[in-house]
């Protein structure tokens, strides 16, 4: 918080939809070239209006908790009348997305036809009668939302009229993008390559929501039936290309809205339908259903493979393996089990309690052969894929993925905590601590009421021109010298890094003066560099943070302009280079993204997904409240209960005022799946802020109420 402001409001705007239709007069084909644009993301408004950012959802959150199991049943209850003359249940290359609160789905409608001249008199010319969206809340119940493209809708020349295969979406820097296979089977010159084609051709349109509008639905000149798509923390895009083999190679989509898709640079053979580079026989007819998802800092890459080898019995069917690389080019590595169950094309989803799921076609030996499955998986201590048995038939499910499961580390006891980094210049200053007329230590004081935990903030360099403090307050030898203290009292420490030489809050995030003219690259690892050095400066004094705080309320992002929402590539960036830096400096510290939106849930989800959609990983959720910018408790306890539902990571208020102390602490307590972690009042030793102490350092009456009302105190 910064006391001297009051525009603290930063307000999420969404882009506006365009609209353009199929132009059947050309089709566009890929140029090759060596550009990468970043694609556009919503912006910020931060002249404090009251607009707000919707989602594309308004469905029930989901709420499902590590500690009550999820229970479901293989295969999925699902059925499509879409297109058919009956109900059906068959499906092929099933892709479960998950956006907000519900779990979308698309698939190959049946039929799944090649292009037969005895076929042709059929609906449809015998073929898939589009791509149909569907939706979930509890991916249990389904219905459906609309056509995303439908075959008797497009004009007879349309080079996609045909086939609809292996549809996908995949969101990529805040934009979503449809890719399937398809082709058109009334004249050989309505294809892009004038011919039928063996399997159809690759096709991707690009959306601002997921239940679309797609448009400039273009040819991907070069890829081939299956092609999937990846976006990378760093703002490149990438396909993943079958060729019997798998391929990726950069591609740029940003030419879409003017029908142009560019390669960039060369494919790279990443896997080969070969076994024997692993010792196994048995060897799939061809690899199909890639699917690229980056967990952990490494890049998995799953493929499918049909096995028809007589001579391996034991391999016979429709088989997923997966390779593991540390770089998106590779090399990879392929799981030397070959397999890692049986059903295949797949698509990696966030599940109930945000742990990794795959949605899979389901194959005969399990019964479900052609039908919707989906099964959580989880990795091992070496990093591996471990599934479960793929059976049908009712199932349950508590994570045990230690990425995804709410860390505890650290952090098991509630925390009381406060933020007290004004002491040491108040003391400076001559005040005193006291209650009841005896004077005593400040932490001493609060420890007696149940306090565990203190917050500190930290500056760059506040001597610097147009710093904090002249005499160094709140820097790195004052925060150290308070550490020691809190340590010395058995308290546990938040380290809270403003990235500033001033106070950081979401109408201030000035650069450090030292770091002013560094291009965005070195900037990046100044943050990185810092944040390790800081913290080791730490450690070796033996004080490091149980919690690191990357930014201080980063609701508009921090160090302006380069990490601004808008380009939320960038702040992204940043992010990740100050938790590396945590990880290193300070290995068993949790991290807490602060964000100042506690009563704005849609906010405060726009913020979350789409730092984690870019690889910013992180244990804590922190959340500023103070009435006057956040709402009522209401409004408080229902953005924390919903993003308790949402997210793996744990809850802390890290910030509000008095006289809310002892309704916040009861609210994060009741939070679902123990997520609430605790909460830290700001500056209780400022009669204008915290209000727990007057102007002379005498304690208020508003320090019993925690004893009387906070369960953990009076224990």
């Amino acid at each position: 918080m910064n006391p001297t402001h009051e525009n603290r409001r930063a307000v999420l705007d969404m882009a506006v939809p365009t609209a353009c239709g199929f132009n059947p007069s050309r089709v566009t084909r890929i140029r090759a070239a060596a550009l990468v644009a970043l694609l556009l993301m919503p912006a910020i408004a931060r002249d404090g209006s009251a607009a707000e950012g919707k989602l594309p959802d308004n469905a029930p959150p989901l709420s499902y908790s590590a500690k009550t199991p999820f229970a479901w049943s293989n295969p999925l209850p699902f059925e499509y009348t879409e297109g058919q003359t009956a109900p059906r249940r068959e499906v092929r290359d099933p892709c479960i997305l998950r956006e907000g609160d519900r779990y979308y789905l698309v698939f190959t409608l049946w039929p799944f036809a090649n292009r037969e001249e005895k076929r042709m008199e059929l609906p449809n010319n015998g073929s898939s009668p589009g791509i149909a969206l569907y939706s979930s809340p509890d991916l249990k119940s389904w219905r459906f939302e609309q056509w995303l493209v439908k075959s008797s809708e497009l004009p007879e020349n349309c080079p996609y009229k045909h086939r609809f295969w292996a549809p996908e979406i995949h969101q990529i820097g805040g934009k979503f993008y449809l890719i399937f296979t398809a082709d058109n089977w009334l004249k050989k010159e309505y294809n892009p390559a004038g011919s039928w084609g063996t399997a159809g051709y690759a096709f991707v349109g690009v959306a601002d929501k997921i239940t679309g509008p797609y448009e400039h639905i273009t040819y991907i000149q070069g890829a081939a039936c299956d092609t999937s798509l990846f976006g990378d923390a760093d703002g490149k895009t990438y396909a993943v290309i079958p060729r019997y083999n798998i391929d990726i190679q950069e591609i740029d989509l940003t030419g879409l809205p003017r029908g142009e898709v560019k390669w960039v640079g060369q494919p790279r053979r990443v896997i080969t339908a070969e076994n024997t580079d692993i010792g196994i026989a048995a060897k799939p007819d061809y690899l199909e259903g890639p699917w690229l998802e980056k967990i952990n800092g490494k890049y998995y890459l799953f493929y499918a493979g049909i096995h028809r080898d007589p001579n391996h019995p034991d391999w016979l069917g429709y088989h997923t393996g997966v390779a593991v690389a540390d770089r998106v080019m590779g090399p990879y590595e392929k799981d030397s089990r070959g397999r890692i169950f049986e059903g295949g094309h797949l698509a990696v989803f966030d599940g109930p309690e945000g742990d990794k799921w795959f949605s899979y076609r389901g194959e005969a030996r399990n019964q479900a052969r052609g039908l919707l499955c989906a099964d959580p998986f989880t990795l091992d201590a070496e990093g591996r894929v471990q599934t479960v048995a793929t059976t049908v038939g009712p199932r349950t499910h508590t994570t045990s993925n230690p990425s995804a499961a709410a860390d505890t580390k650290a952090t098991d006891a509630f925390l009381v905590g406060a933020d007290v980094s004004w002491v040491p210049q108040q003391e400076a200053e001559g005040r005193r601590f006291s209650i009841g007329g005896v004077e005593d230590g400040l932490l001493a004081i609060l420890k007696e009421h149940g306090f565990n935990a203190i917050r500190l903030r930290l500056f760059v360099d506040p001597t610097a021109p147009g710093g904090y403090s002249a005499k160094g307050y709140c820097g790195l030898e004052s925060t150290l010298a308070m550490a020691e203290r809190v340590k010395a009292a058995g308290m546990s420490f938040l380290l809270d890094f403003h990235y500033s030489d001033t106070w950081a809050d979401p109408a201030h995030q000035v650069k450090p003066a030292a770091w002013r003219d560094l291009d965005f690259a070195a900037l990046t690892n100044r943050v990185h560099d810092y944040t390790r050095d800081t913290l080791a400066a730490f450690a070796r004094r033996g004080l490091t943070p149980a919690i690191v705080q990357v930014g201080n309320e980063i609701s508009a992002g921090l160090l302006w302009p380069d990490g601004k929402p808008d380009d939320f590539d960038q702040l992204a960036a940043l992010l990740r280079a100050g938790i590396r830096g945590v990880r290193e400096g300070a290995p068993s510290a949790q991290v807490m993204l602060h964000l100042a939106l506690g009563g704005q849930n849609e906010k405060s989800r726009w913020f979350l997904d789409n730092a984690l959609r870019r690889g910013v990983e992180f244990d804590l959720i922190g959340q500023s409240y103070y009435p006057r910018w956040h709402g009522t408790l209401e409004d408080l306890k229902a953005n924390l209960t919903d993003l308790a539902n949402r997210y793996r990571q744990g809850i802390v208020v890290v910030e509000y005022s008095a006289p809310d102390g002892p309704q916040i602490n009861a609210i994060v307590r009741s939070l679902p799946a123990g997520k609430g972690r605790g909460s830290f009042i700001w500056e209780p030793t400022h009669p204008g802020h915290g209000r727990l102490f007057d102007r002379t350092g005498a304690a208020l009456p508003a320090l019993q109420d925690y004893r009387r009302t906070d369960p953990a105190i009076e224990q």
